[in-house]
């Protein structure tokens, strides 16, 4: 038993089991997804407030299929991934995006927000830590939006919760929130496309009615219930991976850096030197013109792996 990996032992676990007996995931799953949440972040949760979806993005689709009606308005704050407002475009309804203003960190005008809220905003979408930018939104001006707009939904993007200090749990309270996560991204499991909801118990219930029959595999559920189980796993991997952001923003300092260390990669203009060292070890990296004609995105690294690739100039 020692001796198999996580990832073989829920293979023996699921044994024959091949229907899936709750549209929002095994209740047994759900169970250790709240217990991790109470335990790890010191909040209390209920099993009744997740609804398990194929990825994250799936959870963000599901919930514009839901809310969102053709000529309905969203308010989106930028810079998001493109597949957001996909899921907006897909329901025919009106996006007005609110950008992130820069000047050494990144900075929301709150008024901007504000104005573009209408009486036809059907929703408000916002990613934090904002993907690419790493811009984190405080807990406490995100409940002033959910409370001051309580016939509106507020969508948020929770994804890199684990590389930040700030937490939306209370936000569940508000029946118009919800928070959406991925374990593709901190947990590293992008392959098994696993996500959640979650929000108030009514909110999660009436999504319940609404929403596909469950379409993550069996395997994945039981996956998903022992590393919860046995979270030192992940968090061992966490670690590392915090380390290692750290590292980069750091080795790279010395540069023009656009994003913030609460996301796994790091925005930044390269010198030479640089794109010749990434260049010959043929480490792939994103252009990133949102931000600049000529900065890069480069996903961060465990220290070590980080130093063997670039500072040591040797391949792992």
């Amino acid at each position: 038993f020692k001796q198999k990996t996580a990832y073989e032992i829920p293979l023996r676990l699921v044994g024959s089991e091949m229907c899936i007996r709750d549209r929002n995931g095994i209740p047994e799953v759900r169970e250790e997804i709240s217990k991790y949440m109470n335990d790890m972040f010191d909040v209390k949760t209920s099993p009744f407030q997740h609804s398990i979806v194929n990825g994250g993005m799936l959870g963000i689709k599901i919930c514009c299929e839901i809310v969102l009606e053709k000529g309905d308005e969203v308010v989106i704050v930028g810079p998001v991934w493109p597949n957001i407002r996909s899921s907006v475009v897909l329901r025919e309804a009106v996006i007005n995006e609110v950008s992130l203003d820069f000047d050494k960190t990144w900075t929301l005008d709150l008024n901007k927000l504000l104005n573009a809220i209408t009486d036809k905003t059907k929703l408000v979408f916002i990613n934090s830590p904002n993907n690419p930018t790493g811009k984190v939104y405080s807990a406490k001006f995100l409940d002033y939006i959910c409370g001051a707009y309580p016939n509106m939904t507020v969508l948020i993007d929770n994804t890199y919760r684990h590389f930040c200090t700030e937490d939306y749990f209370d936000l569940c309270n508000y029946e118009n929130c919800l928070l959406a996560f991925s374990y593709s991204k901190s947990w590293g499991l992008a392959g098994a496309r696993l996500g959640i909801l979650q929000g108030h118990v009514n909110t999660i219930q009436q999504i319940t009615k609404i929403r596909p029959i469950m379409s993550v595999s069996s395997i994945t559920l039981r996956l998903a219930e022992y590393l919860h189980k046995h979270h030192y796993i992940v968090e061992k991997s966490l670690e590392r991976n915090r380390q290692g952001i750290d590292f980069a923003y750091k080795y790279f300092s010395n540069c023009k850096i656009y994003s913030e260390p609460t996301i796994n990669h790091v925005v930044f203009e390269p010198t030479e030197d640089i794109i010749s060292r990434l260049d010959s070890q043929k480490i792939l990296y994103g252009k990133a013109p949102e931000f600049s004609n000529t900065a890069i995105r480069l996903t961060t690294l465990p220290k070590d792996q980080f130093e063997k690739l670039l500072c040591l100039n040797t391949s792992k």
